[in-house]
Order: C-alpha cells, then sequence, then structure tokens
C-alpha cells in the first residue's frame, strides 16, 4: 500500500450558518449512515461535503475509508478527515489522530497523532481517549507511563467506550497499576459486556459463576457465558458446558442418596496477593479462583463437608504452621482433624514456589514472605512432605499448583535472579501420598489467557470430572485413573502452555500409595 501524508490539508468553505434544509439533510444523511442506508447516506452527505460542512465531511471520509458505497479512497479519506478536523469536528480530529498512529497507509507520526487525539479527548472524545491510554501504556511517541494510562483509560471507561472498559476492569482484576478491586473489575466488566463485548461477557459471566466481586448468581453466569459463547467465544462455550453439566450432576445427586464422606478433610489454600505485604513477590492472578474452584470440586465430586475443609487465601507462614506443624512438631490442626486409619486427607496449594539461591531445597512461598530470603521466610516443602507422612490418614493426595524454579508468570520471585531458571532438588515423596503438581522442578506453571485460571487447575479439575475417562484420554470406564488423568494433561494442559506461551509445562503424577 502507498504511504501518504498531506503537508497541506484541502480548503473548503465553512459551512457556517447553513438554512435550516441543508441541517436537515444532514440529519438524514447521518441517521442513513447508522442504519446502513449508505447510498441514501452518499446522496444526502456529498453535496454538504462540497459546501464545507464538516460533519457531512467527516462521514463522508469514513465512507471512503471503508468502502461504503464509493469506492475505496484513503487519500480521499485523509483529505477530507483534514477538512473535517480543522473545522473543529471532534470525530474526524480522532479519526484523523489514529491514522497517524500508522493506520492504512498514513506515514506514522506519534506527534501528530497526539495532537489530534488529545483535541478530541479534550472534549471528552471517548474513543480518543482511550487511544492516549494505549499510547502511554505502549510508550508510542512518550514515555511509557502506566499511571497516565490508566488516567485516559478511566476517562474512556467513564464515556462509554467499552474496549477501555474492558482494560479498566483487567487493571481492577489483576492490581495492575491500581488497587486490586474484584467489585471494580465486576462493575467496568458488565458495562462492556452489556455493549456486547465478549471477553467482557465472559469474565463478568465466569465471576458471576464463582461470586468473586458479585453475589454468586448461576443464573446470570450462564446468561453472560451464552452471550459470549454465541459470538464464537471458546473459553466461554467451555465453561457454558461445564456449568451446564454441573447443574445437570447436581439434579441426579439430588435423586440419590447422600454420598457426603463426613470424616474425610482437606486444606485449600489460595495464595494470590503478595502485594499486600511487599512489593518484591508478584501477584499469582488465578490462585484465589483456582483455590474456589478445587474446594467446589471436593465438595461436588468427593462428598467433602465445607467445615472439613480448612480454606486459606491469602496464607501467612504462621497460618501455614498452624495447619501443617513446623519442623519441631508435626501435630497442626489438620494431624488433629484426621481420624486415624479412615479419614482420605486432600491438600491443594495455590501460589508461589521457589528454591534456595543454591538449589539445594525448595519453598512454598507464604504471602508475608520475603523474595530476598526465602531460606527463612519460605515454608520448605521437606517440612510439609515428613508432617503429612505422620498424618494416620487411610490416604493423603497433596496437589501442587505451582513451581519451584524461582519464575512464574507473574515474574520471578527470587530477585536475585537473572533471567535463568533454578532447577531444585525436591524431596522424594513419602510413603501412601499421592503428589499431583503443575509442572517439573525447573518449569513454569502457566495460566489461561484470560488469567481467570492457572492451565493447570483447569484441565486437572475438567479431567477429574470426567474428561480424562473419555476416549483418547481414557477406557470410559466412569473411573479416573492416575494414566489417565496424565494423558489428558499432557493432551491439554501441555499443548495449550506450548501453543500460548511456547514453553514446556509437564505435569508430575508421582504416588506411593499402597
Amino acid at each position: 500500500m502507498r504511504t501518504f501524508i498531506y503537508v497541506v490539508l484541502i480548503s473548503t468553505t465553512l459551512a457556517t450558518g447553513l438554512a435550516p434544509a441543508a441541517r436537515a439533510d444532514f440529519e438524514t444523511g447521518r441517521e442513513a449512515y447508522f442504519t446502513k442506508d449508505y447510498a441514501k447516506a452518499l446522496e444526502e452527505l456529498a453535496p454538504l461535503a462540497e459546501q464545507g460542512h464538516a460533519g457531512a465531511q467527516s462521514y463522508l471520509a469514513s465512507m471512503y475509508q471503508m468502502g461504503l458505497a464509493v469506492p475505496k479512497d484513503l487519500e480521499k479519506a485523509f483529505l477530507l478527515y483534514s477538512s473535517a478536523a480543522q473545522k473543529g469536528d471532534v470525530l474526524a480530529q480522532s479519526r484523523l489522530g489514529r491514522l497517524f498512529l500508522g493506520d492504512q497507509g498514513v506515514a506514522r507520526d506519534y506527534a501528530v497523532a497526539m495532537e489530534w487525539l488529545r483535541k478530541a479527548a479534550d472534549r471528552n472524545h471517548a474513543a480518543s481517549q482511550h487511544h492516549i491510554a494505549v499510547m502511554y501504556d505502549r510508550g508510542w511517541g512518550v514515555a511509557k507511563d502506566r499511571q497516565e494510562a490508566l488516567k485516559w483509560t478511566q476517562k474512556a471507561a467513564i464515556g462509554g467506550h467499552f474496549p477501555a472498559q474492558y482494560n479498566l476492569g483487567l487493571a481492577y482484576m489483576r492490581g495492575d497499576g491500581i488497587a486490586a478491586d474484584m467489585r471494580m473489575a465486576a462493575k467496568w466488566f458488565s458495562e462492556a459486556a452489556t455493549q456486547g463485548h465478549d471477553w467482557s461477557q465472559f469474565n463478568i459471566g465466569y465471576l458471576y459463576a464463582t461470586g468473586d466481586g458479585v453475589e454468586q448468581d448461576e443464573t446470570k453466569a450462564l446468561e453472560w457465558l451464552g452471550k459470549a459463547a454465541a459470538q464464537g467465544h471458546k473459553d466461554a462455550a467451555v465453561r457454558l458446558e461445564d456449568l451446564r453439566n454441573r447443574r445437570r450432576w447436581r439434579a441426579r445427586k439430588a435423586k440419590v442418596k447422600n454420598i457426603a464422606r463426613p470424616d474425610d478433610f482437606a486444606v485449600v489454600i489460595g495464595n494470590g496477593n503478595y502485594k499486600k505485604y511487599g512489593k518484591d513477590i508478584p501477584n499469582v492472578v488465578p490462585a484465589h479462583a483456582d483455590a474456589d474452584a478445587f474446594e467446589a470440586w471436593l465438595i461436588k465430586s468427593r462428598g467433602l463437608r465445607k467445615g472439613n475443609i480448612i480454606f486459606l487465601k491469602d496464607a501467612t507462614s504462621a497460618q501455614i504452621e498452624s495447619v501443617f506443624g513446623n519442623e519441631r512438631s508435626h501435630k497442626g490442626q489438620l494431624f488433629n482433624w484426621t481420624k486415624p486409619n479412615i479419614s482420605n486427607i486432600y491438600v491443594y496449594y495455590a501460589g508461589h514456589g521457589a528454591p534456595a539461591s543454591d538449589g539445594s531445597s525448595a519453598f512454598l512461598v507464604p504471602i508475608d514472605a520475603s523474595a530476598s530470603s526465602i531460606e527463612l521466610t519460605g515454608y520448605p516443602l521437606t517440612t510439609l512432605y515428613e508432617n503429612l507422612k505422620k498424618i494416620p490418614a487411610k490416604s493423603i493426595t497433596l496437589v501442587l499448583e505451582s513451581c519451584f524454579s524461582g519464575a512464574s508468570q507473574g515474574g520471578y520471585v527470587i530477585n536475585r535472579t537473572s533471567g535463568i531458571l533454578v532447577t531444585p532438588k525436591l524431596p522424594r515423596a513419602p510413603r501412601n501420598i499421592t503428589i499431583i503438581s503443575a509442572g517439573k522442578a525447573d518449569q513454569v506453571a502457566s495460566w489461561d489467557q484470560d488469567d481467570s485460571h492457572s492451565l493447570f487447575t483447569k484441565y486437572f479439575l475438567l479431567g477429574m470430572g470426567g474428561e480424562a475417562d473419555k476416549s483418547p484420554h481414557g477406557n470410559g470406564d466412569g473411573k479416573v485413573a492416575y494414566a489417565e488423568l496424565a494423558k489428558y494433561l499432557d493432551g491439554t494442559m501441555t499443548y495449550y502452555a506450548r501453543r500460548y506461551y511456547g514453553r514446556d509445562q509437564n505435569a508430575q503424577i508421582v504416588t506411593t500409595a499402597q
């Protein structure tokens, strides 16, 4: 495509004081444009544009830009936008600014783009405010400035621009440049969703399903996920089917006797908000949602009572020790709850893991740990294994949604690292304990593209929910064997980690149960 830029803008006669009939023609033409009657729009707007009517020139420019009822002609579009922008037409100013970002053949000039976008943004044009936010976020012609980007994103979101509303929702969800607030995230996702934005529909549907930031409402969850799925959103379609399956499962469960297992117990930990105690450890965005989903699975699929689940979001070192004990004593809360040789125990941890600086050992990372002193503030994996081994349970299943390399999708846990992964020496699995982990010692645990779940937990729960028993992974006997789960995770989690991020992630299943 030929690159063009005009230094001298076209000169037209200003249409000051158009007759009422001309104003009526413009309104007719604009209405025709919005109702997609482009032939009628051309008939009404073209004569007015020739007379110098800025609004008519702006809409006619759009028609030439996109080839609506006229041959596509970017040079004519540029000239018309330029003329209308000079006269103060806010739409033309915005469109002209976007063209100077290097769009559709116009030579990129960030300074000129910012000039025109600012003119429109200062008149509360939401789309222009959004594009300024993007320029500051990406450093286009200006120094990268996350706070300035957020300022303009907020302006655009308040102005009703749904891409800005979605981005603001993500910022609140992730705590990216702003304090994490799921209620505000839900508010902005909802605003964008009502305008038909599929990712926002997916996110607000998911939040209604989990009750994070909003009151849990399965009906609304189904509604919003259905809207997103109808637009071809694949993740929404998957979650929609999962939610429908859960409904069917509950309906079937209501017809059978209570399958609750009153003597089984679990510990579920979701360490996500590391910024709460300092700035040296990145957040694990999906950890809370992962923990919620795992707890729901324990209740629905394993028959545990909610009161038999020790559930910790953002667990401190003291809280972890109170549950599992420490190096001096193994008699923590979990030990005290266990009925010898009767209780089946489940332990789930989602959060950071980290190696010692020399790779000699590995640690769970409490929410109040320090990246510079993991050996002192982390919870040793060896202690966890040893203390679990001393619990007289019938069986113990330990699920680790974590990596121990010192790196994560959110950033490096150990602030001394230099972009390399440390491979720690992991302790051997104790007898009578099954350990299922998200990856190998030197791998990063990846998240789903929308950060709603980790890939491991997402596909672990789907697999244990029956997907792993289906062909080609399983034999369809109604039970999920570990070999079937491993094959399923390799075909899903491992595949998507490679597809999305170009990195290996291989779940590890080690069982020493007798």
